[in-house]
């Protein structure tokens, strides 16, 4: 059990390392953790599960987002310095669908849409339309348009 938080015996936290060294940055650019610990390389924020959490990467000059929900069971994932395995909706690689990433969760934010009340389904056509060379923004706002009314959103 971890001091100062009420958790059940079945309750599992997902752990995310947070780093900032020259040669390693880990952030959260998304999601509250319930809790940030201290470990042996940094910090460590904890989430309840059914979290969804953004997640960056920067090493070197490669940087990588992550966005994903936390274990409710069926997490099957793994995100390097995120344990246990989490649903991985989105995966950036480049810096320039990074940037596409945090532009669409910054809209999302600013229109008030509750990214966190999302179905799955459409993060993952997100990353479908991220991974196709010749993603536009006009794709991207159509897709946003379906999701501005979380009832409204259908495939």
């Amino acid at each position: 059990m971890i001091a100062g938080m009420n958790m059940t015996p079945d309750q599992t936290f997902t752990a995310v390392q947070l780093r900032n060294q020259a040669e390693l940055l880990c952030s959260v650019f998304f999601g509250s953790p319930v809790s940030t610990i201290q470990g042996q390389q940094g910090d460590i924020a904890l989430f309840s599960p059914g979290t969804l959490v953004g997640y960056m990467t920067v090493q070197r000059r490669k940087t990588r987002a992550f966005l994903f929900r936390t274990g409710e069971g069926d997490a099957s994932e793994k995100v390097a310095g995120v344990y246990p395995s989490v649903t991985l909706l989105v995966e950036a690689r480049s810096r320039g669908n990074v940037r596409k990433l945090f532009r669409l969760v910054h809209y999302l934010r600013r229109k008030k849409v509750p990214l966190q009340e999302l179905p799955d389904m459409f993060f993952c056509r997100f990353h479908a339309l991220l991974a196709s060379r010749n993603m536009s923004n006009q794709e991207i706002n159509s897709l946003v348009l379906k999701c501005r009314t979380i009832g409204d959103f259908s495939l």
